[in-house]
């Protein structure tokens, strides 16, 4: 069952994505452009788009563990305490609206990405998300070594206490700001 679940939390996922390529034709004229001049303001704009998201997914994460939308929606994502690269992806439907859709379309608005651009984006932060889940710290992940970005310990603390480390993107600033983080 949960293995259907999954595939039906794919399949919405391409169909996000799929629904938001026609934005593209209204707010940009070089679909697949990125020129090497263009290289650091694409950096620039990367970073810029995951403090977007990880803001509103912060949030919309710390609203998932109210009662009503944990009970409802959340409370599937947390049936894996010790996660793995599939737990990522099984969110409810609500909980991808809320904490991917609306920020990755917010994202994308404010900074007006390239389709290019929002596809790269797009792929790092779904393997960020598999990567999150993997329950491995590796020693060559440059997240071990930023000091407030995401990764595999500051995650796998949250499966095991819900209560704390809400930050699920590139960033775990709010934590640290709001006191919710455990190290």
């Amino acid at each position: 069952k949960s293995s259907i679940y999954v595939l039906g939390v794919f399949a919405f996922k391409a169909v996000f994505v799929a629904l938001s390529i026609p934005l593209f034709t209204e707010f940009n004229s070089n679909f697949f452009i990125l020129y090497l001049s263009d290289i650091p303001i694409f950096l620039l704009k990367v970073i810029g788009f995951y403090l977007i998201t990880d803001t509103f997914f912060y949030w919309g994460h710390r609203l998932l563990h109210l009662k009503f939308f944990y009970k409802n929606f959340h409370y599937l994502h947390h049936k894996y305490i010790n996660p793995k690269p599939v737990s990522g992806a099984f969110v409810h439907v609500v909980e991808y609206l809320i904490c991917y859709s609306f920020p990755y379309f917010l994202g994308n608005i404010i900074l007006d990405l390239t389709l290019l651009e929002f596809c790269i984006v797009i792929s790092m932060g779904y393997l960020h998300n598999v990567h999150d889940h993997c329950g491995h710290k590796f020693p060559w992940d440059i997240f071990n070594f930023i000091k407030y970005s995401n990764n595999v310990s500051h995650h796998d603390v949250h499966h095991k206490n819900p209560k704390c480390n809400f930050s699920g993107g590139f960033f775990k600033f709010w934590d640290a700001i709001c006191g919710t983080r455990l190290k």
